[in-house]
């Protein structure tokens, strides 16, 4: 339980948060500041924040009890979540009555949900678990829950670092046009196209804010917003103006950008183990008599292992291309005899690295078995990857709560910028860009991993860790509250 609120404190705390978040202080780390302050504030059990994404929601930040629940998708078009969407700011229940994918694992006490919005749109909300008290007290909590999701949707509003996921382009037609004057003032505009038209600041009676192409050219044009368009335009008889056609190609640059990206990222990927094969291969051609037996067990061991990574990194090229295929074949398992055979098929440099803090006995897991090698495979060679210094160890821990059973993969490298720590599940997407990378990789493993455990009723997560470097947190249901499977 929290400390006693003291009002005094909590409005000084929130101004000063509200001067910071205009300057350098904003985004999920302003986020989390936020909700750490409303747990105390409600006297909670624990808070949870759930961003909605252009497809899902899903909690990007939490402390408390509710931090088990970090990183957990939750569906957005769940019939429950979108009556309480719909109500009022601020609504109080019980944690039971929540969708499933949202209640697992907070407990049977009552809530407290803040609704954030963006004009008539729910972009988020804020979860309070909360117990039973006086009615004073509840209508400071009520209060409290209000100011806070008036807060957090300030900072939505005015773009100060949120939303985490990209949110898409209001739906418009590809294409519009619009009349110009004589005098190159906007006299008419296509009405079907007013969201587009209001992005690129063209409004009626005023000169054409983009650019002019000439007779037969085409312009590109970059919106504040992210969005492409290209330019096109007509003169119209006699000199009486001309016609503008403008096209929204976003998607088209979006669609082209990721197939130049994964051209450049699989070839650079490629590349490596190719040239070790050919090179090795090339020498045991040219120089089998020169070599001693030694020296053809090594080429024919290097061989091994660089093929090993080339069919490695082509079936993650696939997984994470292909479509999401046959549902898993989930049962009942050991997690920590899985993570220890994992273990074992790593590199024998790579395993001296790791750390294991595993209990003799964890609760059963409810999934597929034959994943968490994968799994464990991608966290630990990401952790490894950015560990720090690039000889450190890297900790494998396991935990467990009444709903769930997981692991910890922990690092005390370079550590995830808050602000990233949702991008880097994207697939393709790395932080360290540009043509002189610090490190290798095709930006996929984070991507695969959160493809699998969410296909088994997981989750997973990615936070800095308090004492630097970062911490990658799996969780799945536990095998012992599940009914039915082996």
């Amino acid at each position: 339980m929290a400390a006693e609120f003291d009002a005094v404190r909590f409005f000084d705390e929130m101004t000063a948060l509200v001067d910071d978040s205009t300057r350098a202080k904003s985004g999920l780390a302003a986020l989390r500041r936020i909700i750490h302050m409303a747990c105390w504030a409600l006297e909670s059990d624990g808070v949870a924040f759930v961003e909605f994404g252009p497809a899902v929601g899903r909690v990007i930040a939490a402390n408390g009890r509710a931090e088990v629940a970090l990183g957990r998708r939750v569906e957005s078009g769940d019939p429950v979540l979108i009556e309480l969407l719909q109500g009022d700011r601020v609504v109080a229940g019980r944690v039971a009555g929540l969708p499933a994918d949202l209640s697992a694992g907070l407990g049977e006490d009552g809530y407290l949900l803040g609704r954030i919005a963006h004009g008539a749109r729910s972009i988020g909300m804020v979860l309070a678990m909360v117990r039973p008290s006086e009615p004073a007290i509840e209508v400071r909590r009520r209060s409290v829950m209000n100011f806070v999701a008036v807060l957090i949707s300030r900072l939505y509003r005015e773009d100060l670092g949120l939303p985490l996921h990209a949110d898409p382009a209001p739906r418009v037609p590809p294409e519009t046009s619009l009349l110009l004057d004589g005098d190159g003032i906007v006299c008419w505009l296509n009405p079907k196209a007013k969201a587009l038209l209001e992005a690129a600041s063209v409004t009626l009676g005023a000169p054409l804010p983009l650019p002019r192409p000439g007779p037969g050219q085409v312009v590109d044009h970059h919106l504040p917003d992210g969005r492409w368009l290209t330019v096109m335009a007509h003169r119209l008889p006699d000199g009486a103006g001309e016609s503008i056609l403008i096209r929204d190609v976003t998607e088209a640059r979006r669609w082209e950008q990721s197939r130049e990206l994964f051209v450049a990222l699989t070839s650079h990927e490629l590349r490596t183990p190719v040239t070790v094969i050919k090179g090795f291969a090339d020498t045991l051609n040219d120089r089998w008599d020169a070599l001693d037996d030694d020296g053809r067990r090594h080429a024919a061991r290097v061989l091994g292992q660089r093929a090993t990574d080339l069919a490695r990194l082509l079936d993650r090229l696939l997984a994470a291309v292909g479509e999401p295929g046959v549902p898993p074949v989930v049962s009942r398992f050991d997690l920590v005899e899985a993570i220890s055979e994992a273990l074992g098929s790593l590199p024998a440099d790579s395993r001296a690295r790791v750390r294991l803090h595993l209990p003799e006995k964890m609760p059963s897991v409810f999934g597929e078995r034959g994943s968490i090698g994968s799994i464990v495979s991608e966290l630990l060679t990401n952790a490894l990857k950015y560990a720090s210094p690039a000889s450190g160890p890297v900790e494998v821990i396991g935990v467990c709560d009444s709903r769930t059973v997981g692991l910890q993969v922990s690092d005390r490298g370079i550590g995830v910028r808050p602000e990233h720590v949702e991008s880097a599940f994207e697939r393709f997407w790395q932080a360290d860009t540009g043509d002189h990378r610090r490190y290798a990789g095709v930006g996929l493993g984070l991507y695969l991993v959160r493809r699998i455990v969410e296909r088994q009723n997981g989750w997973v997560s990615l936070r800095p860790r308090e004492s630097g470097g970062t911490i990658a947190e799996v969780r799945l249901p536990r095998g012992d509250l599940k009914a039915g499977g082996a």
